[in-house]
């Protein structure tokens, strides 16, 4: 897989955990991944293969034909961190578990106490299909938005312009998990049909943000 954020984490920890004996995990990351998603994916028990950085290019594109090229050769499988339908089902059940817990503290779809928005971060747009699907069916009248890094506002643009739109370019920002160039081809039907719409934000407003969960919530927020 290719990943520079939790698909990766999360599909090293299954092949090593879950199966015996343990299925063999290659995770291809940029080159500039933090060092802690790197060391977690090997503590594992998988292989991280970093990409190169190439300016101007963009970091995903680049460790996704990596990732592609690794697949051809040794004949591994290859697993999307967005595409896939059953990635966008697991990535949905977060929001299934927070509709639950909603429920439990008393906000009813069928009462005044409806849940009011949901807020998702968006890169290729798996993570906000599979909130969405889960959310719409137990909150209907929920306002859902994808929320993205400045620069990477590709479902922005695409919600606009009513079809996938793709970015140019390698702008920097401290949101390294978000940097998807364009909403994702399974992904965007979906998001386009459930979205309220989709909101931007730059580094400063990602850097209070984590400083008011880490002193309100006692949360270590990722960018």
């Amino acid at each position: 897989a290719f990943s520079s954020g939790n698909f990766g984490q999360g599909l090293a920890a299954a092949c090593g955990s879950f199966f015996d004996p343990p299925v063999r995990c290659t995770i291809v990351m940029p080159g500039d991944a933090p060092l802690s998603k790197q060391e977690r994916a090997r503590s594992y028990g998988s292989t991280v293969t970093l990409s190169e950085i190439i300016p101007e290019v963009n970091r995903e594109v680049t460790a996704a034909e990596l990732a592609q090229s690794l697949a051809a050769e040794h004949g591994f499988t290859l697993l999307h961190p967005f595409e896939d339908p059953d990635v966008i089902a697991g990535q949905g059940s977060c929001a299934v578990e927070l509709c639950e817990q909603a429920k439990e503290a008393g906000v009813s779809a069928a009462e005044r106490g409806d849940l009011d928005a949901l807020l998702i971060p968006a890169g290729g747009g798996g993570l906000s299909a599979g909130c969405s699907l889960a959310t719409h069916d137990k909150f209907p009248n929920a306002a859902i938005f994808a929320v993205e890094p400045e620069g990477y506002d590709d479902h922005r643009m695409s919600l606009e312009a009513g079809k996938r739109v793709g970015l140019t370019g390698n702008p920097a920002s401290m949101c390294d998990a978000l940097q998807a160039v364009s909403p994702g081809v399974n992904t965007f039907p979906i998001n386009q049909r459930l979205l309220t719409a989709a909101l931007v934000v730059n580094d400063d407003e990602v850097r209070h943000a984590m400083k008011v969960a880490f002193e309100t919530l006692q949360i270590v927020l990722e960018p």
